[in-house]
């Protein structure tokens, strides 16, 4: 039993760097690998234009952003890969627009996550990382699950130029079950971005003319283990595309945490903005 917590600090180490790559940067593990011949924008690369579909929600002026289109109804399919996990597709969708914010219900093969954002007149904000849980991850003997709270800071900027400099942060507290022994856990996560320059970059859904960002993203935990609060600090660095118009459109992501480096990168496959 002496060494039980030395044990558990480093399945927490691994979790918690699996779950950075995994879940920050909009990733997730899939088992199928789903490949799109025909986007499902329009032509023009601009969204839909059938006319007899519904017009989509009026959005409000807080939630207008150049980088990020808050339209009801509005998809991006992307595919990622990982060196911690399977090759994976998902899907971003707005599913719901409010004059103070909005939800947007992301899609795996196997799993649904509900994310709230929150705009304001400086911008929009992520509420929560990626669901009501802002991560679960489970293995054989672990099982994490993570709430967030007390978003602050700004995801999307109103007006992003470059060299601007923004951030964000998210709280967390969450238990996590390790072979009978559950261990709570709290923290939080800070982002720090930097936008660098317009740069052309071309992925599956086409080639756009987008805002090269790079963020900074520490992650900071303590978990009371046996009476014991073991401090765990992750640290990862992202560099993400977005086109006007259009939104995220590519990420690539590394990071390296007690001898366990990993990679993640993300493109946009297809979207359609009605």
């Amino acid at each position: 039993m002496k060494n039980k917590p030395i044990y558990l600090f480093g399945i927490i180490s691994l979790l918690l760097a699996m779950m950075a790559c995994s879940v920050f940067s909009g990733g997730g593990g899939g088992e199928e690998i789903v490949s799109t011949d025909e986007p499902a924008s329009s032509e023009d690369g601009s969204g839909s234009n059938d006319p007899t579909e519904e017009p989509p929600a009026v959005v409000s002026n807080l939630c207008e952003n150049e980088y990020y289109p808050v339209v009801e109804g509005g998809t991006w399919s992307y595919y990622g890969t990982s060196s911690a996990t399977e090759d994976y597709t998902f899907t971003n969708t707005i599913t719901s627009v409010r004059d103070d914010g909005f939800t947007v219900t992301v899609e795996f093969d196997n799993l649904t996550l509900v994310q709230e954002w929150a705009c304001t007149p400086e911008g929009i904000l992520a509420l929560t990382a990626g669901g009501g849980p802002a991560g679960t991850l489970t293995t054989s003997d672990v099982n994490l699950v993570m709430d967030t709270q007390n978003a602050s800071g700004l995801t999307y900027p109103k007006n992003i130029q470059p060299g601007s400099t923004w951030d964000a942060t998210l709280d967390y507290t969450g238990t996590m079950d390790i072979a009978g022994q559950t261990v709570n856990v709290s923290g939080n996560t800070v982002y720090n971005y930097t936008a660098i320059e317009i740069e052309s970059v071309t992925v599956q859904a086409g080639t756009f003319d987008a805002m090269k960002v790079d963020v900074v993203i520490t992650i900071n935990i303590i978990s009371d283990i046996q009476g014991s609060s073991v401090p765990v600090t992750f640290s990862s660095t992202t560099t993400s595309w977005f086109a006007p118009g259009v939104g995220w459109v590519k990420s690539d992501s590394s990071s390296d945490f007690g001898g366990f480096s990993s990679s993640e990168a993300s493109e946009l496959v297809s979207y359609n903005i009605p």
